[in-house]
């Protein structure tokens, strides 16, 4: 196979082929997103052609089993077996794939193991196949090798643990996104939740009574806004009735937000449609954790408080995933080479960042000492940041805490960072789209032709000395701005077909802004429009985050550049056998005899809401019509416009019928008789 392997794979593969036949059973450990998938297929590979045995590969979900054949065919052409529940006839080949359950039953249909690999064994239920292959060779992979049960550890399955290459390595050299943790400074007090003997976690029905408190319900919510507003987010709540409840505050604000269950029934279209919305949130209780890969997600929000090293781990990991500038291609995004984590539960400061080294073979020689029940409770001192213990009552810095029962924040407060030594303006930069990159290459390029002309010139009064040294920079400066010129051409080849998609869009949100004012139409001619142009090309896969990200100074441009010197409105006032129709205006009535109506319907629609009171509608709006000052991006000028006189923006993207009907909305929940009419 003509496949290369990473450098830190290829050195870890040759570790494990050298030590298997000396200790037979052995733990290999990768983060996710280090290629694991790969390692084992090429482990596979190079045992069946070193020992002329079958290899079977042990996983714990269907997705999995169609995940690994998929990678095992392509890096080491092979076609592997799969026993599951339709094998009923008897195939030999070289590499099998199974789940553990399945394979019990059906162990007559393999033969000729020599080896065999389980993914993710750090799951328990794994841990009953070592009783049926008693004389094979095992190799166990796990980005966080910590067994889920602490009665039963990993140390006593496996002889060795061999420790890939760990997470901050991988960011550096562009593996995997660098993170961005931050916790609330007043984060919820663990120590008064109880630890199940069972699981070694904290008790359930505590961390349910605590997190579904209306304040902390809203609180996940309002980090959203500040933090992620916009963003993919996958959100992991405690079970099942608090990540619906979490899920239902999101949809009351307005977001794109679905909650996904193990008893979901349309599981693959909640994840479809996940993986297909740019803004989308996913509420979910550790379902989509081991094993999901989905590249697309920028922010992560652990709502919840563990005593489990993997679950901090596998959940945080799920933002990981990088995105170079070939795959933003292909998967026509943004690239992504930073994610965020808002840690509800403050976990990274019980185990550290997602990003931290860790030293997997201390861990896994001493299972009892990761993170233990009773670890010293601490908080964050809101003046300095320290951390301290729980029982502290006045700070090193001199910060007095307030004493229980003097109340209780019931708003989200500050948040603190935990990732350290982050260059956040650099990964902004990569970050940008390719337009703005273009641009930056547009001006470098034209920077260096300036430098090269003054360099030409100047050389014609050189010594033959400063001759040299100027074509020698002249060269340097040749040479990047050759570089740059290639980038550029690239760039512009890949845009062609975004720009079409744009310039569509832009023209489709010129129709509608048309249309919604009534300028230039009448009604016969509007509907007529409606159906024969705008309507066909609504229903084509454009994807309006292209406009919203990529397309604001483009759309800014279209507005003030495309429309000739003699405008649509011009040319229907030189031609008076034409008839203008009126403008649809908003006319709001108050029980007091108020009436609010202006000549635009945004105009009504402002005045309407700072009658209501701002602040009312806030509290009790569904959705999010109104979103605060800190919140707001450059993002999002084209959704929203800033209240004047005050902190806060309104929704404006909408119909004027849309307004009408936020506006009917907003009256009902504050319980004010208003009439509104289009007129």
């Amino acid at each position: 196979m003509s496949f290369k392997p990473r450098e830190y794979q290829s050195k870890q593969i040759k570790e494990v082929m050298e030590l298997l036949p000396v200790k037979q059973k052995l733990l290999l450990q990768l983060p996710t997103g280090g290629g694991k998938t790969v390692m084992f297929s090429l482990i596979a590979r190079d045992y069946i052609a070193k020992y002329d045995k079958a290899v079977i590969i042990l996983v714990h979900r269907k997705e999995l089993m169609d995940q690994a054949a998929k990678t095992v065919r392509e890096k080491t052409g092979y076609t592997p077996v799969l026993i599951n529940q339709d094998a009923k006839y008897y195939k030999i080949g070289s590499i099998y794939i199974a789940m553990v359950d399945s394979l019990k039953r059906r162990m007559h249909l393999i033969e000729n193991i020599g080896l065999v690999i389980i993914d993710e064994c750090h799951i328990a239920n794994f841990n009953k196949i070592h009783n049926v292959f008693k004389s094979e060779f095992f190799i166990g992979v796990s980005a966080t090798p910590v067994s889920s049960s602490k009665k039963d550890p990993l140390k006593n399955y496996y002889n060795e643990i061999i420790q890939g290459v760990q997470i901050p390595e991988l960011i550096k050299t562009n593996f995997l996104s660098q993170n961005i943790t931050r916790v609330p400074k007043n984060f919820i007090d663990a120590s008064k939740f109880k630890v199940s003997p069972l699981t070694g976690d904290y008790d359930e029905k505590d961390l349910s009574e605590e997190y579904q408190k209306v304040k902390n319900i809203k609180n996940t919510v309002e980090a959203y806004k500040r933090f992620h507003l916009g963003k993919k987010t996958i959100v992991f709540n405690i079970n099942i009735k608090h990540s619906m409840s979490v899920n239902d505050e999101f949809i009351s604000n307005g977001f794109n937000s679905k909650h996904l269950d193990s008893n979901a029934k349309d599981r693959d279209e909640i994840l479809k449609w996940f993986k297909e919305t740019p803004d989308a949130i996913l509420n979910n209780v550790m379902i989509a954790t081991v094993g999901y890969d989905e590249p697309t997600i920028r922010a992560v929000m652990l709502n919840f408080d563990t005593l489990s090293l993997p679950k901090f781990l596998q959940t945080c990991g799920r933002g990981g995933r990088i995105i170079d500038r070939d795959l933003a291609s292909k998967l026509d995004c943004e690239p992504k080479y930073k994610f965020d984590i808002t840690d509800m539960g403050s976990n990274a400061i019980r185990f550290g960042d997602w990003s931290d080294e860790r030293d997997w073979k201390e861990i896994f020689d001493n299972p009892d000492d990761p993170p233990k029940p009773g670890s010293p409770p601490k908080k964050v001192c809101p003046s300095c940041s320290t951390l301290v213990h729980l029982a502290t009552r006045i700070c090193d810095c001199g910060y007095v805490f307030p004493l229980k029962g003097m109340g209780e924040e019931s708003e989200l407060g500050e948040f603190i960072m935990v990732t350290k030594n982050i260059d956040i303006e650099n990964l902004n930069k990569k970050e940008t789209s390719m337009e703005e990159r273009l641009k930056e290459l547009e001006i470098k390029i034209k920077k260096m032709r300036g430098q090269i002309t003054e360099l030409n010139e100047s050389i014609n009064n050189a010594t033959d000395e400063e001759k040299t040294e100027i074509e020698k920079k002249l060269e340097e400066i040749w040479d990047e701005a050759s570089s740059y010129s290639i980038e550029r051409k690239e760039l512009k080849q890949e845009l062609q077909p975004k720009r079409f998609k744009q310039l569509l869009q832009l023209i489709i949100d010129k129709c509608h802004e048309v249309i919604d004012n009534n300028d230039i139409l009448e009604k016969s001619e509007k509907e007529i429009f409606v159906e024969k142009f705008v309507e066909p090309y609504l229903k084509a896969d454009i994807s309006d985050n292209i406009i919203i990200q990529k397309g604001i100074t483009e759309k800014e441009n279209f507005k003030s550049n495309a429309l000739t010197s003699t405008s649509p409105k011009e040319n229907l006032r030189k031609n008076e056998h034409r008839t203008k129709a009126e403008k649809t205006i908003l006319k709001v009535t108050f029980p007091n005899g108020l009436v609010i109506q202006e000549k635009k319907a945004i105009d009504t629609f402002v005045k309407t809401i700072l009658a209501f009171g701002i602040e009312k509608v806030i509290e009790k709006n569904g959705d999010s019509l109104i979103i605060a000052e800190e919140t707001y991006t450059e993002e999002l000028n084209r959704k929203y416009k800033k209240i004047e006189g005050t902190k806060y923006y309104l929704k404006c993207d909408n119909s004027t019928n849309a307004k009408k009907e936020h506006i009917e909305k907003v009256g009902k929940l504050l319980k004010i008789g208003i009439r509104v009419e289009t007129i």
